[in-house]
């Protein structure tokens, strides 16, 4: 996109001809009055019309306009679109949508900059920047007879093609802050939002963006919310994206950046959004069942890998939280039971964990049965400083 933006910088302060394509919603029109807002019109008037939105006879009247009496309904004379942008800036959009007719008439104004309103005889003359637009393939139109070649060369002197947004995403954050920013100022979104609108497909590109953005912002505004949380975007946006967001990534990520402090989860819930306390804590429970079990019963390397952090007191705090879920986990744990019943006294320690991490609660719990492990250091509150197990004897 900086290449775009550099090329409308070059091409904005002449009176060159600009055909803008892409895909709709690109921002085609959005790139027009910026090369409007750049130039040396910039203080005259910028004039846009959707030609694929009128009839052959509307367009016409609508651009060129019409003398009293042209028509039934016309009780007086109308200016039209191009009068209305003399010195300044006029933007065609969906031009490939015009008639043969039409096309021949806008030849002329582009030519020399001249026409006659509907039903009148008196030549009008204009100087008009034109920027037209399409999200047609006009070469192929030109081919198939559908858009008249001489036209064409007319329109394509400068020429700005519009990737779509799934092929720019780098470009989502600003247009983000931008578009809220212009809906509810100082508003932000939750990184789990972010991350989502990241990553979806955004068919209907920026115009889609912009729609969803102002839908947000509006209903966090309605709560008295300076941030966007999952429960403000459509539910076919948080549909696509659920395959696609790693929550427990993000959560521990976000309490990695906190450092498990005192009030890391609930800021850490406050910040994704769409989240209570409760579901954060159940996530890092999860997790600290899954990283124990995949570091066979290792609290060292467990903390380690949960903390990500060299600092003592950072492992501190993972360690006295790692302790207390483990603890909790297997209280009801009684090898001398048979296992069926030990099965059934766990039962509460699944609720409200996550689903995937049943497996992994399921492992510990059996592990513990088994004397695999115990909870020999349940009360530490130092970090181990050797390599050893929950259980072994200290050296």
């Amino acid at each position: 996109m900086r290449e775009i933006v550099s090329f409308v910088r070059k091409v904005s302060d002449n009176d060159a001809t600009v055909l803008v394509l892409g895909e709709s919603g690109t921002g085609k029109e959005m790139v027009a009055r910026a090369i409007h807002q750049h130039s040396g019109r910039r203080s005259k008037p910028f004039v846009a019309v959707n030609c694929g939105a009128l009839t052959e006879t509307l367009l016409e009247s609508e651009l060129f306009g019409h003398d009293r009496g042209a028509f039934t309904g016309a009780v007086r004379e109308k200016a039209g679109r191009f009068e209305l942008a003399d010195q300044g800036t006029i933007f065609l959009d969906e031009i490939a949508e015009t008639s043969e007719a039409f096309q021949v008439k806008l030849l002329r104004v582009l030519q020399d900059g001249t026409f006659e309103r509907v039903g009148g005889s008196r030549t009008m003359k204009v100087t008009v920047r034109v920027i037209a637009a399409t999200n047609r393939d006009l070469r192929l139109s030109v081919q198939q007879k559908r858009f008249r070649e001489d036209l064409y060369y007319r329109l394509n002197v400068l020429t700005i093609q519009l990737p779509p947004l799934r092929d720019r995403r780098t470009d989502i954050p600003l247009l983000i802050e931008y578009f809220i920013g212009l809906e509810s100022p100082g508003t932000k979104t939750s990184s789990i939002v972010m991350e989502i609108l990241q990553r979806y497909e955004w068919k209907g590109n920026v115009r889609e963006l912009q729609s969803v953005l102002k839908r947000a912002a509006l209903l966090a505004r309605a709560e008295g919310r300076d941030m966007v949380r999952l429960k403000d975007l459509p539910a076919e946006i948080l549909a696509e994206s659920a395959d696609l967001i790693d929550i427990e990534e993000q959560i521990v990520d976000s309490l990695r950046g906190k450092k498990f402090s005192r009030n890391a989860i609930s800021e850490t819930a406050d910040e994704l959004g769409g989240f209570n306390r409760g579901t954060v804590a159940e996530y890092l429970r999860g997790y600290c069942f899954k990283t124990f079990v995949e570091m066979k019963w290792d609290v060292r390397a467990t903390v380690a890998l949960i903390a990500a952090s060299p600092e003592p007191d950072t492992r501190e705090r993972v360690h006295k939280k790692l302790i207390e879920y483990l603890g909790n986990a297997v209280e009801m744990v009684d090898p001398a039971l048979p296992a069926e019943q030990v099965g059934v006294n766990a039962k509460p320690k699944y609720k409200n964990l996550p689903q995937r991490y049943h497996a992994y609660l399921d492992d510990l719990i059996r592990s513990f049965y088994r004397r695999e492990w115990n909870l020999g250091l349940e009360n530490s509150r130092t970090i181990p400083s050797s390599d050893r197990r929950i259980g072994d004897d200290p050296a």
